[in-house]
């Protein structure tokens, strides 16, 4: 839905127009509603806001700090991996795993690389992702991050401006993810219900707005939960070689 439909959407539910309720108050209802809404549908699936990021790999060595590639930003909240490991296909890349050194029932040794050879790894530490596998090789754009990035927030343009036709769950920028176009009759929903309840006299809800909460749980529950996936995966490769 383009932000031009959203509004009148919302006006519509709520029987107001560009006068009684203006852009401006809109866009705080409509952004409020949206924290919300992007914190529910990342409990389900965090990757729906992902944003990839590449970079170079580089040649590694018999030491850990040759696996070592510094996050681009601080704080990145990281949900994949993949690399660039085989030398002879740079353009196939294989998913990493996360994992773990302190489940190891001994010391980490850089020989234990050689058992990541069929499961390559990865761990977040100190601002930084560290590859596990047995060999790394130097390729241009050979490591690729989807890390989380919260929706940024609808603006005026996006309703009465430029891009009051392009639809919302298209992030011109290339910067920000938005909320998902299915859910965005939901969202209108959401938010004509809190202007009516904020209302210093409380305005009747309708039966969408009353059964809203169901609607979206319905909808919630037809997203896997990759976050919960991805943690029953995270077990080490291989538990032979983590005993002492």
């Amino acid at each position: 839905m383009n932000g031009a439909a959203f509004a009148d959407l919302i006006r519509e539910k709520t029987r107001t127009n560009s006068s009684t309720l203006t852009t401006t108050e809109l866009l705080v209802l409509v952004n409020s509603v949206k924290e919300d809404l992007a914190q529910e549908i990342m409990k389900r699936d965090e990757g729906i806001f992902g944003m990839w990021q590449t970079m170079n790999l580089t040649a590694s060595d018999d030491t850990m700090a040759s696996r070592e590639y510094p996050l681009p930003y601080e704080n990145m909240e990281i949900c994949e991996v993949r690399a660039a490991l085989d030398i002879n296909n740079p353009t196939v890349f294989t998913t990493l795993r996360e994992f773990n050194p302190q489940q190891m029932n001994k010391p980490f040794d850089i020989h234990d690389l050689n058992n990541f050879s069929s499961c390559p790894s990865y761990e977040v530490f100190r601002q930084s992702i560290w590859i596990y596998a047995k060999d790394i090789y130097e390729i241009e754009d050979g490591l690729q991050l989807k890390h989380i990035v919260f929706p940024a927030d609808v603006t005026a343009d996006d309703i009465t401006g430029t891009n009051k036709d392009n639809d919302l769950s298209i992030d011109l920028s290339g910067l920000s993810p938005r909320i998902p176009r299915n859910f965005h009759i939901i969202w209108a929903t959401m938010v004509s219900k809190m202007y009516k309840e904020n209302r210093e006299k409380p305005l009747p809800l309708t039966e969408g707005e009353q059964q809203v909460t169901e609607t979206l749980k319905d909808r919630l529950d037809g997203i896997t939960n990759p976050i919960l996936e991805r943690e029953n995966l995270s077990s080490l490769p291989d538990d032979s070689f983590m005993q002492i």
